[in-house]
């Protein structure tokens, strides 16, 4: 049986609410919401109805989209050995992130981020597929970005990406500057 994720998008705890599964409090980056996690169906759609009669804003998503509890702790157990921040190239020493390759944030409405998990046949955002260790400051920079972000996180970890990557930024600053030398010379053409 699926379990649900209702958030709430109220400034503050109404008292209907606390009739209903108490909700968990979340600061998040756009400010406080209430959070019902893993109730059933029925629970969720009395929750939505509840908070659309007071015409407040909610989000519902299975719980399989959201943060674990645990992912952490199982990704640290079965990953041993010498570990390479996918976003930088460089080995982490010291404190690590464990961080979620498609971000959670983006898992939570139906979007492409959950097209990218499910093409590569994950179906859980704590997949250990979807987890990697990063340095804390790398992680921070990354935030809930996808794009390059979520290639490093795919590959990052080979050196031979890097050696990629340096390559195509080179390639394109040659490309570049031959498009500036073109320009030039075709305005100093004009105006001769």
């Amino acid at each position: 049986m699926n379990t649900y994720t209702v958030d709430v998008f109220a400034s503050k705890d109404a008292s209907w609410m606390s009739r209903n599964v108490s909700p968990e409090c979340v600061n998040g980056p756009y400010g406080t919401y209430y959070s019902f996690r893993h109730v059933s169906s029925d629970e969720a759609s009395a929750i939505e109805k509840k908070a659309k009669r007071y015409h407040i804003r909610t989000r519902r998503y299975e719980d399989r989209w959201s943060r674990s509890e645990d992912y952490r702790r199982t990704y640290l157990d079965s990953v041993r050995g010498r570990k390479i921040c996918p976003y930088c190239g460089r080995p982490i020493r010291g404190r690590l992130d464990v961080d979620h390759i498609v971000p959670v944030g983006r898992l939570k409405k139906p979007s492409f981020a959950r097209t990218l998990l499910t093409v590569r046949g994950i179906d859980d955002a704590n997949d250990l597929r979807n987890l990697a260790a990063a340095h804390p400051e790398c992680n921070r920079r990354k935030s809930d970005r996808l794009g390059i972000w979520y290639l490093r996180g795919l590959y990052g970890t080979d050196e031979r990406y890097w050696k990629f990557e340096n390559t195509v930024k080179a390639l394109l600053f040659i490309a570049l500057v031959g498009v500036i030398f073109y320009v030039a010379s075709v305005v100093l053409d004009i105006r001769l």
